[in-house]
């Protein structure tokens, strides 16, 4: 989807049937991964070539901040910048992050009953798609998901709506068969551990991180940050968000987003580097 703006053209591409279709095509992660950043690759010289533009900001949330941080890294002279908004780190150690927040949470609250239930899960990784589902409850219970619930859930249910309103089936899909779908998503995902697999990229990066966001663990975007080697790197904290920080917070990511537009033409109209700004 397209968005024509007044100050940049912002191109909305979901993933993940891509994703979901490269699984199903092979077991192979390398191939999977393979896949989708060809599949990025294809979008992006389409954009330069039906904009006549050839400054693009690339920006992957959640899942898809997996694929696009690893083609920032591959192929740095076809973007201007990289933006990962809830960047997945180590998918693994977040998942456990999320399960020891629920856990802290119920203990906090004496909430014996959720205790009991996530207790009886045990900790991930989940073999079963009950599981998954049922920690991913327990984790929007407690906040980790959407932060502001009157404000992050209606705009999650709207944006569900949008989502099927697209579908080419017109079929609603409740999130226990969508969890079943993606299991071979996740199955890609627990190999990332981005610390030891990416330790330097050459285009300016920005990570947006929600301030109670569990979804993809902040505390683990942050210290990543710090061990990363870049031209440009900044993190913008949003302190009323979790994990749908653009939907909980509208205006300030938009303020963020024309920022980093702003100081990355700023630097190339005067040829600095934008740590020189």
């Amino acid at each position: 989807m397209i968005y024509c703006l007044e100050q940049y053209t912002l191109v909305e591409w979901d993933i993940t049937q891509t994703w979901r279709r490269a699984c199903q095509d092979t077991s192979s992660n390398v191939l999977v991964f393979k896949t989708l950043l060809r599949a990025i690759s294809e979008m992006i010289q389409f954009l330069k070539l039906h904009f006549n533009q050839d400054l693009i900001y690339l920006a992957g949330h959640s899942w898809a901040s997996v694929p696009a941080l690893l083609f920032a890294k591959k192929n740095p002279e076809m973007i201007k910048a990289y933006m990962g908004i809830g960047q997945i780190v180590d998918y693994l150690e977040g998942e456990n992050m999320a399960y020891d927040f629920i856990i802290s949470c119920a203990s906090r609250k004496t909430d014996l009953k959720s205790l009991k239930k996530i207790e009886s899960l045990g900790r991930p990784p989940y073999k079963n798609k009950k599981s998954s589902y049922l920690k991913w409850q327990a984790l929007n219970q407690w906040g980790g998901i959407t932060y502001q619930k009157s404000i992050g859930q209606m705009q999650m249910k709207r944006q569900g709506v949008r989502s099927l309103l697209l579908s080419k089936a017109g079929a609603i899909i409740d999130s226990y068969s969508e969890s079943d779908k993606n299991a071979s998503i996740e199955r890609t995902l627990s190999s990332i551990h981005f610390p030891e697999q990416i330790n330097a990229i050459e285009v300016p990066l920005y990570f947006c991180c929600g301030r109670y966001d569990y979804v993809t663990p902040s505390a683990l975007v942050e210290k990543y940050q710090e061990q990363l080697i870049a031209p440009h790197k900044q993190i913008t904290w949003f302190e009323k968000s979790a994990h749908y920080l653009y939907l909980e917070e509208k205006e300030a990511f938009t303020h963020f987003c024309l920022s980093v537009l702003n100081r990355e033409l700023n630097s190339e109209s005067l040829g600095h580097s934008p740590d020189d700004l």
